[in-house]
């Protein structure tokens, strides 16, 4: 029910012999071998230390949550983190004399300090966050993420002709016309500049090198299994896929009444959330070989980052 219980109970299942345990939360992801390293040693010397960093903001106290009663000086305050360590003998006495006197603290140190053992300050983490709210995950995750961030641009452009199907972000449609894009494969001009753009990102050449036209393995494949090998074979190169945004261009058919199934099928052909895929569709306005309806255009930007 409590956090104090956890701790209670592994206590109780720590080996004989041990001298000194270590205590860290599961919501503090973030924390380095070097800071964990540096507690453990200093509760070596001293028999408790914890990491804590000095407050930096201004603190006020506030009866409802609404308006402040009072600014709190913040001199001499620190934010204490995770892990703590101790050593062993002690720990267990803090947490008998806490259990006799009714006691529940919100970290380890203060069972200790209620012993009147004095508790070593380590220097903290920044990063060493505490997840607690969604905007702190959100935080745990852009700096786990630090790899280097690239992003790549494609295109791509197919004729309009009769006798052929139709298939646009890896979904099947009716042109009014009866037409579709002729090519090798399936002729999905959309996912072809998605294609291009991860390639890109990842340096890893174009769609034309991976599938030739001159491979009749890839005669009339659907551009789904294509779009699927590229995303892992940029993943192979060692990215990780953040997203993707495609504009196509187009006079019919109307496109905004399949985007979300076109983006859900996209995102499952690259291991994806629906959220990291973006498609937009646009008219040329009569000009040029989109207007005329002579064929179709794509262009895609992707982004990736280094594992």
């Amino acid at each position: 029910a409590e956090r104090s219980d956890s701790v209670r109970n592994a206590l109780a299942a720590v080996p004989a012999g041990t001298t000194l345990v270590a205590i860290h939360d599961g919501a503090r992801p973030l924390v380095t071998t070097g800071l964990v390293s540096q507690v453990i040693e200093a509760a070596r010397l001293s028999g408790a230390a914890v990491p804590a960093t000095p407050v930096s903001d201004t603190l006020k106290r506030s009866k409802d949550g609404v308006a402040t009663v009072e600014t709190v000086p913040r001199a001499g305050l620190y934010g204490v983190q995770t892990p703590q360590a101790f050593r062993l003998d002690l720990l267990r006495d803090a947490y008998d004399q806490a259990a006799s006197a009714g006691y529940v603290g919100t970290d380890d140190a203060s069972y200790v300090e209620c012993l009147g053992h004095p508790v070593t300050l380590v220097p903290g983490e920044r990063n060493n966050l505490k997840i607690t709210v969604g905007e702190d995950l959100r935080m745990a995750e852009a700096l786990l993420g630090g790899g280097e961030i690239r992003t790549g641009f494609g295109y791509d452009v197919h004729r309009l002709i009769p006798g052929r199907a139709l298939v646009l972000g890896g979904v099947p449609m009716e042109h009014p016309d009866g037409l579709g894009l002729d090519g090798h494969s399936d002729a999905d001009v959309l996912l072809h500049a998605i294609a291009d753009a991860l390639l890109g990102a990842a340096a890893l050449g174009d769609i034309g090198e991976h599938f030739p036209n001159t491979d009749e393995r890839y005669r009339g494949v659907s551009s789904l299994v294509l779009l699927r090998v590229v995303g892992e074979r940029v993943r192979e190169r060692g990215f990780e896929l953040i997203n993707v945004d495609a504009m196509l261009l187009a006079e019919r058919p109307k496109i905004r009444p399949h985007v979300d199934t076109m983006r859900a099928t996209i995102a499952e052909a690259l291991r994806l959330t629906p959220d990291r895929v973006s498609i937009k569709a646009t008219t040329n306005e009569t000009l040029g070989f989109v207007g005329r309806e002579e064929g179709m255009a794509a262009h895609a930007v992707a982004t990736i980052r280094a594992l």
